[in-house]
């Protein structure tokens, strides 16, 4: 087992186990704060959202947290924080609709 340094703490990385979508999603992830907010600390958009990488494509980490959790996000919606915090990733904090 390796130990690598990511985003001020130390995540312990299992060859085999790491990995895997969630795995390699969540070693991004702070515990949830007071709020609940579960903030992102790998990379990020220049408006504030985070990036992850799945097969050599870019996605917004809220996005791919929605996904894990309740399933595909249909053509026409988007992923909305109820926080208003765009590097929140809590499940509980996003749900889906229209830009209007």
């Amino acid at each position: 087992m390796r130990i690598r340094r990511h985003s001020s703490r130390y995540v312990r990385y299992h060859p085999g186990i790491i990995n895997t979508l969630k795995n390699r999603f969540y070693a991004k992830v702070l515990l949830p704060d007071d709020s609940g907010c579960m903030l992102w600390t790998g990379g990020k958009t220049q408006s504030g959202y985070g990036l992850f990488h799945i097969n050599n494509k870019m996605h917004r980490a809220h996005c791919v947290s929605y996904a894990m959790h309740f399933g595909e996000i249909q053509n026409g919606l988007e992923v909305m924080h109820s926080c208003d915090n765009p590097l929140c990733v809590a499940p509980f904090h996003l749900s889906v609709g229209t830009h209007h």
